[in-house]
């Protein structure tokens, strides 16, 4: 289903879409973490995943030129699918490593995101933190982290639950893969077992 530059599309025959490519690169940055053997099957997917990050990378690089002729936007260089792609990217920072122009890429976005961690959604809210802790900045992941943790809810019955995390059109308003990803910020960022029970 990969179409030549990298990307896939939503559905065969569409064009290539930059979120469903991030969102199949970041389902293979879980899986390779969680060490499946796609030997096992008589599969290889480095080539499918190197042309998906090109893909990303050139999509992301693109709008990152445009954010900087327009220094009024500047500001928006972590815009929702940016937080996407670094999440995506962080997988195979070792295996495929940034170019200069992708670093000052990410160093902007991350400055950005650093400023408005605590002003985004629930589901970017844990992103955020693994990204930030992915990328060297631990200590305001953990801010990121424990910030979302006062304002659980905790219930014999339920655990502990976010309110807020409801259902809505964005990508990053699905409660299930939400709550996956808090429990991921929980594990990877802070190593709070109690509340990843």
């Amino acid at each position: 289903k990969q179409q030549s530059n990298g990307g896939f599309a939503w559905f065969e025959g569409g064009r290539p879409n930059e979120y469903i490519t991030t969102h199949i690169v970041a389902g293979f940055g879980n899986l390779n973490k969680m060490e499946v053997n796609y030997k096992a099957f008589d599969i290889d997917v480095n080539p499918l995943i190197k042309k998906a990050i090109k893909f990303m990378d050139d999509e992301n690089l693109k709008r990152f030129k445009e954010f900087k002729k327009d220094q009024k936007s500047f500001k928006e260089v972590t815009y929702s699918d940016g937080l996407h792609y670094l999440y995506a990217r962080s997988f195979f920072l070792e295996q495929y490593p940034m170019s200069a122009e992708l670093t000052e890429m990410k160093t902007a976005m991350l400055k950005n995101l650093n400023d408005t961690k605590l002003d985004i959604s629930l589901q970017q809210k844990a992103m955020a933190a693994l990204v930030m802790n992915r990328f060297g900045m631990q200590n305001e992941a953990k801010i990121v982290v424990n910030s979302v943790k006062e304002r659980a809810v905790l219930s014999d019955e339920m655990g502990m639950y976010w309110k807020e995390n409801q259902p809505g059109w964005f990508w990053y308003q699905a409660p299930v893969e939400t709550q996956s990803l808090l429990i991921e910020a929980f594990d990877e960022v802070t190593k709070d077992e109690k509340s990843v029970e």
